[in-house]
């Protein structure tokens, strides 16, 4: 059985008593239970907690975040995201949705081409994506949704207050 050293007790334990390095596949620096006291140790806790709530949450930070984001991500700067922003009458294009508090509009674009389309609120570019930009399934799900579900539910009187009856 192999085993390794443990950088903090200074014993040496089989391998299975140490976490894996995801990154090396090498077992990493502590044995477990080294690494769960270092983990609980209040003073690391406190810490951690206090640079996660603070990393992104000042004004300026999270400016210059969004700043590079755009212009990497869709060649924009944050006075042409404000342009769309006001053609749009600072509204999701699909369903009109106005941002209020931390929310905002997300930038819509083509995967296939990386042309930016609008400003879409999270709900409308979730969809967009889950529907992988086919219009056709777009339409599809319109159809859906007008036609009152599908055929065979209907035909089978599945909905809220009604019960299968007996379609197989």
């Amino acid at each position: 059985m192999t085993t390794h050293t443990c950088t903090k007790c200074s014993q040496s334990q089989p391998i299975d008593q140490f976490y894996i390095d995801k990154r090396t596949g090498r077992p990493a620096w502590g044995c477990k239970s080294c690494r769960r006291e270092y983990e609980r140790n209040p003073q690391r806790t406190a810490y951690r907690k206090a640079y996660h709530a603070t990393r992104h949450q000042t004004p300026e930070r999270q400016a210059s975040f969004k700043e590079r984001w755009l212009e990497q991500k869709y060649g924009m700067t944050p006075d042409s995201w404000a342009a769309m922003s006001l053609d749009q009458g600072g509204r999701c294009f699909i369903c009109g949705w106005v941002p209020t508090g931390r929310g905002t509009l997300y930038v819509d674009h083509d995967h296939a081409n990386g042309r930016v389309r609008g400003l879409l609120c999270p709900p409308c570019n979730s969809f967009l994506g889950r529907m992988n930009d086919s219009a056709d399934a777009i339409r599809r799900a319109a159809a859906y949704v007008e036609n009152g579900g599908s055929a065979y539910a209907v035909a089978c009187g599945y909905g809220p207050q009604l019960s299968s009856q007996g379609c197989q």
